[in-house]
């Protein structure tokens, strides 16, 4: 605790960060690639003001990896009905 500098009295205490940057990612990668993950992680964030930024990207990216993967699937469906 040597050198590690305590806030005087009625000062306010240093800002830290809800979620880490390495948690970020980990939240970010897991709501695009496992959707309903997503959607509950989103929800349980966004319900907390010091993570909603968190909760509201994850929701983002679990709807976007929901598009990309309905875009996809009508494209093979198209090409497959193509082949034959």
């Amino acid at each position: 605790m040597a050198g590690m500098q305590q806030p005087m009295y009625g000062q306010p205490m240093p800002q830290q960060e809800a979620v880490s940057g390495g948690m970020k990612i980990l939240l970010y990668l897991l709501s695009f690639l496992f959707w309903p993950i997503g959607i509950i992680i989103g929800a349980i964030y966004y319900g907390k003001p010091e993570t909603k930024e968190v909760g509201k990207m994850c929701i983002i990216l679990a709807i976007l990896g929901v598009v990309i993967w309905v875009v996809c699937w009508i494209v093979m469906s198209v090409i497959w009905v193509m082949t034959i």
